[in-house]
C-alpha cells in the first residue's frame, strides 16, 4: 500500500513538472510556474509581462501577453491598443528582471509588452494596432 501511495505521488508530481505554464496571474511567490503580471502606468498605458517555464514556447508567452493586453484594454473601457514596445527575454537569463528575483528555471521564456489603449476606430494602417475583441476571439481558443 505504501508503494502504491508513493507511485501515485511521484506520478502526479512529475506530471505537474512537465506542463507548460498556464494562463494565470503570477507573483513573486510563483517563481516556479510563472504567469502574467501587469502594471498600469497611467489611465491608458500598461506594461504586461508573461513568464513561462521550460515547456512554454516563446510564441506561447507572447500570445499570453497579448491576450492579457486585450483583457486589460476591454476592462478599462477601451476597444483597441497599440503595442509601443515589445521585448522577449532570452531563456538562459537566470535573473528575471521584472520580478527582481532569481529565475528558478534556466529556460523560462518571458514576453514583455508596453501598450497604449484607445477608444474609436482601430487604425489598421498601423502594424502594431490591435482590436482587443478580435484578440480575445482569435487567441481565446489557444489560451483556454
Amino acid at each position: 500500500m505504501r508503494l502504491l501511495k508513493f507511485a501515485v505521488i511521484i506520478f502526479f508530481t512529475s506530471s505537474l513538472c512537465y506542463c507548460s505554464t498556464p494562463y494565470k496571474r503570477g507573483d513573486w511567490l510563483d517563481g516556479w510556474m510563472g504567469g502574467f503580471v501587469n502594471t498600469r502606468i497611467d489611465a491608458n498605458t500598461a506594461i504586461i509581462s508573461f513568464r513561462g517555464n521550460y515547456f512554454t514556447s516563446p510564441k506561447q508567452a507572447q500570445n499570453y501577453a497579448m491576450y492579457r493586453a486585450a483583457e486589460i484594454t476591454i476592462n478599462a473601457g477601451y476597444n483597441y491598443f497599440i503595442v509601443t514596445n515589445a521585448t522577449e527575454l532570452p531563456p538562459d537569463n537566470r535573473f528575471n528582471h521584472y520580478y527582481q528575483i532569481p529565475c528558478p528555471q534556466k529556460n523560462a521564456h518571458t514576453s514583455v509588452i508596453a501598450i497604449k489603449m484607445f477608444q474609436g476606430n482601430v487604425p489598421y494602417s498601423l502594424p502594431n494596432a490591435y482590436d482587443a475583441k478580435e484578440i480575445i476571439t482569435h487567441l481565446g481558443s489557444i489560451i483556454y
